[in-house]
């Protein structure tokens, strides 16, 4: 029960007290019950985040997310190790295209600006395929296939990029061995 009790005053002495109960079984009992719903779902999600985490760091391919209005960029942990960076080490999106020969990083950047601007401007995203290369910290030169999304706002401007790397090196040195 939920009870109000105040004082009764007559004549400035008091002489005894008022309550009022309210039974609220129903409204604690529904509390709990949500406040348990909220607890599984919370674990659910926490499960889900863990999966993502260990297919994503399990992979040899990398992914990455860009915020570009957070300016935010997020390298997953098994991509990061891959390129030789610290895991600790806050990374930009201009660290990462650092990582990319200077000769290409112009290409790179007039791809994914062409795609931006020649896109239909009534999609809410675009997929993108480019291949360029990466100089890892270790400077091992990989060939990268980057695979992903841009996503637009309402007014069309473009909101984040996100996608996967994929080292695709090899095939590449095993394409010119057999041509």
């Amino acid at each position: 029960v939920d009870t109000h009790i105040s004082p009764i005053i007559i004549k400035h002495k008091k002489i005894g007290y008022k309550s009022i109960m309210f039974n609220i079984t129903d409204k604690m009992l529904a509390q709990e019950n949500f406040e348990h719903t909220i607890e599984d779902k919370n674990f659910q999600l926490q499960e889900q985040i863990n999966r993502f985490e260990f297919v994503i760091n399990s992979s040899r391919d990398g992914f990455w997310d860009y915020d570009l209005v957070k300016k935010e960029f997020y390298l997953s942990d098994g991509w990061r190790n891959r390129l030789g960076l610290n895991d600790k080490e806050k990374l930009t999106y201009l660290d990462y295209l650092s990582l990319i020969p200077d000769e290409n990083r112009f290409e790179h950047h007039k791809a994914m600006h062409d795609v931006i601007e020649t896109y239909p401007k009534t999609l809410e995203y675009i997929h993108f395929r480019i291949q360029y290369p990466l100089i890892t910290k270790n400077s091992e030169r990989l060939i990268i296939e980057d695979v992903g999304n841009i996503f637009f706002d309402k007014e069309q401007n473009p909101v984040r990029i996100t996608g996967f790397h994929r080292d695709i090196t090899d095939q590449e040195r095993q394409t010119k061995i057999i041509e």
